[in-house]
Parts: C-alpha cells; structure tokens; sequence
C-alpha cells in the first residue's frame, strides 16, 4: 500500500523580489537599497546614500528607522547602525558631501534559521520577503529511517522517501511517499 502526501508551503503566494536597487529620495539626497546578509547571528541591511542639495550636510539614522516582521508576524528594530562603516548602539551621525555616495546599515538579531526577511520598513521604505545573502542552506532531507520513526498517525511499518524537495524562502516543500 503506497500513501502520498504533499506537504503545502506555510507562506501563500509568491516570494516578491527583493527589491534590491530601489531608490527613493528623502533627507535631502537619494537612497538605494543593496540588500541585506547574514553576519553571525545578526543581519546586516544596507544602503548607500548619497546627497545632493549642499556642500556638507549632516545624516543622522535613528534605530527605529528600521522595523523588521520575524518569521512568527513579531516586529522588532535595528540595534545598532552605521554610516559609512562606524556602529553605534544609539543610532549613526557622520557629515557626508555632496554627490559621494557613503554607506548605511542597520544591524539586527535574527532567527539563524531564516534564509528571508518577512517584511523590512527601512527609512519609510517597505520591503516585502527580502532575501538573506549568506544564509544558512536549507537542511538535507531526511533519511528514510528517520522519516519512518518520526512518523505519526501511522500504523505497522513503514519506510519514507522525500523527493521533489523545493526551497521556497524559509520553507521547504518535499513529497513524502510511504510504503510498507
């Protein structure tokens, strides 16, 4: 007797693209989105900015210019940023000129897990399923004397085999054939 079961995506529709080389203009410049990557156990998204209206300006980023969606629909904010590459815990200030493009990150704790963020509001910018560079690859599928003993609902023996096995994000959707 062969049973089959598919198991279905947790997240509906499509990942959006990341949106990686967006620009919007605001605090008295342009800003362009370069994405985000895993750094230990933080995540690290940047920008460049560059300003355009006078000689020498100053650019200031607090932490709650950056809100972020986990994986479980909780928020939470940057804990540290960045403007062209010196952190601090407060928010980030540095004096940039004009037309030379210069760097700003926000740096957040993650779950290690996650290979996307859910949803990232960055300056006032929202980002829907942003990709994370350097993320942890999705786990190798089981073997089938592990499927078979995890099994529950099932009655007698049986042996498992995972194919079709697609990484969509943080999900991984394989066919599970059973048999006995």
């Amino acid at each position: 007797m062969r049973k089959t079961l598919i198991l279905a995506s947790l997240f509906a529709g499509s990942l959006a693209s990341a949106q990686t080389g967006k620009t919007w203009e605001g605090d008295l410049g342009t800003y362009t989105f370069r994405g985000c990557e895993r750094n230990g156990t933080n995540v690290v998204c940047s920008l460049s900015y560059s300003q355009s209206n006078s000689d020498s300006y100053t650019l200031s980023k607090s932490l709650a210019e950056m809100t972020y969606y986990r994986p479980d629909g909780t928020t939470g904010s940057a804990e540290s940023a960045a403007i062209a590459g010196k952190w601090q815990s407060w928010g980030a200030s540095a004096d940039v000129g004009r037309d030379i493009p210069i760097s700003v990150q926000f740096r957040f704790s993650y779950p290690a897990n996650a290979a996307t963020i859910r949803r990232l509001i960055l300056i006032g910018q929202r980002f829907d399923n942003v990709p994370i560079k350097g993320a942890q690859p999705a786990p190798k599928p089981v073997s089938n004397a592990a499927a078979a003993s995890t099994t529950t609902g099932l009655s007698g023996t049986y042996a498992a085999t995972l194919t079709n096995c697609k990484v969509s994000g943080a999900v991984t959707t394989c066919t599970i054939t059973f048999k006995r």
